[in-house]
């Protein structure tokens, strides 16, 4: 729509001469208006109808890219009015500058030569900067989202991702676990098995009030809880920073042994060390700190972690099974547990996921959105260097008498390409300038929704401002290159 407007005040002049016969046999304003209108009208019904059939090329790419089922029922009546209210809303927005700009033109001054373009020059400019603004803060936006993501999914989360197999455990089979895990670690292609009450996506464990010794009495703390068994920590391969795992042997660590992580015990006021032996209760349940682990993530990074609580559990009524292939062999892994549990449990099908694809499934609404955006950029620069070419090739149009002179007194086809893009080149930097901020605050926004982010460094804008200039010199410099080739014979015999 810009270039548009953009591309019909520029050619204004060109056809000045049109409006200025037309209201000398007669043509009233009104009736000019009309004529430019129904012109855009026809232009932009045109347009929606390659846009309807792109859109419908485009759909099944679309689903994929929001994650969304998306349909086009152009038949549905509300569709129609819609598509025919946005043709006549473009069309008047889009039409109606152009349209009165060219109506106002007094006929005398057009038929002797006199037409000038006035203001609408800066408004031309003030549409290009518009449109590298938009440009601009999607290219920050793309380079930050791409780098929040990479982030996210390179970050430690105090435990080893790769080559876990998390399987649900159904009916029956929950009491039993115990046997299927024993028949697992027989396995040599599989390394470790833990039976949990939480696959470390989803927290799926309660929270509970928690009293401890020292603690002040306007303190309060919900501590979340996981059970878990003692082969937990070492198949999850979460280090001990204090004190030990787990015990089967020890019967008391079934009953009154806690494990807590290290935000835990930072809030109750000890250290890792001091923590040993010290005496809590847990849903009125007393118990002692056996060990104090490392921090992990066991929930999406837009939370930070909390302090939890790991209880130790026998290997019944759980409905996780986290299962650690050796090395690379996840496939034979994952034949052994389709065997092992159709042996225990033939009534219902194995259901299973890898940990490391779960996990980065996480994050699938901001992966769409960075798509989106990266895709958003790429068409906002065409568009943006589109409406570039088009004033720069006016410009070097109205400048061919100039140009023509100046090659006859001497100047360098660098001089002239110099000329003819130093100008637009500000327009350029002036949109640098206005979306650095705006898209420093925006991109904050949508950190913000992240307990753990990397920082918006200065070299993002300063990428994104390079991005654009090397592709509107580009532009500009096509055009110049040609422009200050040409013959000046040829230019000012032209003119």
């Amino acid at each position: 729509m810009f270039n548009f407007i953009n591309l019909c005040t520029a050619r204004a002049v060109h056809r000045a001469k049109e409006v200025g016969v037309r209201k000398v046999v007669g043509a009233v304003k009104k009736q000019l208006v009309g004529q430019f209108l129904s012109e855009t009208l026809l232009m932009t019904t045109f347009a929606m109808v390659i846009a309807l059939c792109l859109v419908q090329t485009f759909v099944p790419f679309l689903q994929e890219l929001s994650g969304k089922g998306l349909t086009l029922s152009i038949g549905n009546g509300t569709f129609i009015i819609v598509l025919i209210g946005s043709t006549l809303l473009l069309t008047i927005i889009a039409g109606l500058y152009p349209a009165f700009y060219l109506s106002k033109y007094q006929p005398a001054k057009i038929l002797k030569g006199y037409a000038s373009l006035g203001s609408a020059k800066n408004f031309r400019q003030a549409l290009v900067v518009i449109q590298f603004t938009f440009s601009v803060i999607l290219i920050i936006g793309s380079i930050v989202i791409y780098n929040q993501l990479h982030f996210i999914q390179n970050k430690n989360l105090g435990f080893d991702k790769d080559h876990l197999i998390d399987v649900t455990l159904k009916n029956d089979l929950r009491l039993r676990a115990g046997l299927l895990k024993n028949e697992l670690l027989n396995e040599s292609s599989i390394a470790g098995v833990t039976v949990t009450s939480s696959n470390m996506i989803e927290n799926t464990s309660s929270t509970g009030r928690t009293a401890w010794e020292g603690m002040a009495t306007d303190d309060e703390i919900l501590l979340t809880h996981m059970n878990v068994d003692e082969d937990f920590l070492p198949t999850m391969h979460i280090n001990l920073v204090a004190g030990r795992n787990f015990d089967s042997d020890i019967s008391s660590d079934s009953i009154s042994a806690y494990i807590l992580n290290e935000s835990a015990v930072k809030h109750m006021g000890y250290s890792p060390q001091s923590a040993i032996g010290k005496k809590i209760k847990f849903h009125d349940v007393d118990g002692y700190v056996i060990g104090v682990v490392k921090d992990f993530h066991f929930q999406s990074m837009n939370v930070l972690i909390e302090p939890m609580l790991l209880r130790h559990w026998p290997s019944s009524w759980v409905n996780t099974m986290l299962v650690r292939a050796r090395g690379n062999r996840i496939r034979e892994a994952t034949a052994a547990i389709e065997r092992a549990y159709k042996k225990y449990e033939s009534e219902t099908t194995v259901s299973f996921q890898f940990l490391d694809q779960a996990l980065q499934n996480q994050y699938q609404r901001e992966q769409n959105t960075g798509s989106i955006v990266l895709y958003f950029s790429a068409l906002a620069i065409i568009v943006s260097c589109l409406g570039l070419f088009g004033l720069a090739m006016h410009s070097a149009t109205q400048r061919t008498k100039e140009i023509g002179v100046r090659k006859v007194l001497g100047a360098s086809v660098a001089s002239i390409i110099r000329l003819l893009s130093v100008d637009f080149l500000k327009l350029v930097f002036l949109a640098i300038a206005i979306a650095t901020p705006i898209g420093w605050w925006s991109m904050n926004q949508w950190l913000s929704t992240f307990a753990y982010k990397t920082p918006i460094a200065w070299w993002v804008f300063a990428l994104a401002a390079l991005i654009v200039i090397m592709i509107a010199l580009f532009t500009v410099s096509f055009l110049s290159i040609k422009t200050a080739r040409r013959n000046p014979v040829r230019a000012l015999r032209t003119e």
